[in-house]
């Protein structure tokens, strides 16, 4: 990677999807005077590069969903300035309900944001995914858009376009401190200081710490952690190309995904127990909750061995949607924190906006190309 500069018009501080998207599609904006600060020896290490790889556009509100159906749309059909393949296999999903008023209102916010769909009774599901038949559900709405992300490849892919502008990214730079040096700020990293116009905050879990350092009072995000597990592959299991499935409730006791992986399914029962960052141990009884619930939600799946458990944290703001845009209270500071677990999903959107809201706070620099 790059050594650290004495100075940049735009420090962002955290190289995962939220900080890469943004340097990325600054660059589109002609700013491309930036410095992305990753904390540890390589990117993606924590929340983007410990994810299922899911693509879902419908989500749990509207601002969600706009922001992962445009994610989406990107990742399909990639902007000028992307090099290589897309990183979207796109396979569908089917999101499946107890409820007709869920599946009623998925249905409405598929049509309200161009999400290509359709409706699905439970024999239909039960038959378009042998494995999930027994899941009790009264049906699923499928989207058929949605897919498979190489999250290495989508996190890589917008880094090394961003550095091919101009842009460095450093790691192993952790930020000590941030404060106000005349008409600049001044940020203390571990491995040096570097001044700047504006600091992004794309922190994921460590967010609100980043943000704390730098003045703001806002600044109460909330780390989440969830398991996930490969279970062994049969031959009854969801093929190559399969729709994932994503029973989505109503209700978290009833939440549960599984997709095929390379390596085997990847399943979670969608636990959520808040976590300190950083704290992506496995708890000992993750297994065992997930057995519970596959017992009930996806009986066929119930008996499959787990072969290899892991955890990451998901970040949410505490207003539900992710936070883009300045600070209340400290002018040179943009947030774009707090991508739950849409960050895969909704990265090149979330990058989009947030890239715009710092272009036109810096007319000079920026040249729409």
């Amino acid at each position: 990677m790059d050594e650290l500069p004495a100075r940049a018009d735009v420090v962002i501080v955290g190289g995962g999807f939220a900080g890469a998207a943004t340097a990325w599609w600054l660059a589109r904006h002609g700013v491309v005077d930036v410095a992305v600060l990753e904390r540890e020896d390589l990117l993606g290490l924590h929340a983007s590069g410990r994810n299922a790889g899911m693509c879902r556009q419908l989500a749990e509100d509207d601002r969600w969903t706009a922001l992962c159906a445009r994610g989406a749309r990107l990742l399909r059909e990639p902007p000028d300035g992307w090099t290589g393949r897309s990183p979207l296999t796109v396979t569908g999903s089917l999101l499946v309900a107890d409820a007709a008023v869920t599946l009623g209102t998925l249905a409405a916010r598929a049509a309200a944001h161009g999400v290509r769909h359709r409706l699905l009774d439970r024999d239909e599901v039960w038959a378009r995914v042998p494995a999930v038949a027994g899941m009790p559900c009264v049906g699923a709405i499928e989207a058929f858009d949605d897919g498979v992300i190489d999250s290495t490849a989508l996190l890589h892919g917008l880094a090394s376009g961003a550095r091919r502008a101009g842009a460095r990214v450093v790691v192993r730079a952790e930020v000590e401190a941030t404060r106000p040096a005349g008409d600049e700020v001044e940020v203390a990293t571990t491995r040096g200081v570097v001044r700047a116009r504006v600091v992004v905050c794309a922190a994921g879990a460590w967010a609100g710490e980043v943000g704390g350092r730098a003045g703001a009072t806002d600044a109460e995000f909330v780390a989440v952690k969830r398991h996930l597990f490969f279970l062994a592959q049969a031959p009854a299991g969801p093929a190559v190309g399969d729709p994932f499935v994503w029973h989505v409730g109503p209700g978290p006791e009833r939440e549960v995904y599984v997709r095929n992986g390379a390596d085997g399914l990847i399943a979670s029962a969608c636990d959520a127990t808040r976590a300190r960052p950083g704290d992506v141990r496995v708890d000992p009884e993750a297994s065992t909750r997930l057995g519970a619930r596959l017992a009930v939600m996806a009986p066929r799946l119930a008996e499959r061995a787990v072969t290899a458990t892991w955890a990451c944290l998901r970040t949410y703001a505490p207003e539900g949607p992710p936070r883009i845009g300045w600070d209340r209270d400290v002018p040179w500071l943009c947030w774009v924190a707090g991508l739950g677990g849409h960050g895969a999903t909704s990265a090149l959107a979330v990058g989009e906006e947030a890239a715009a809201v710092i272009a036109a706070r810096l007319p000079r620099l920026a040249r729409t190309r």
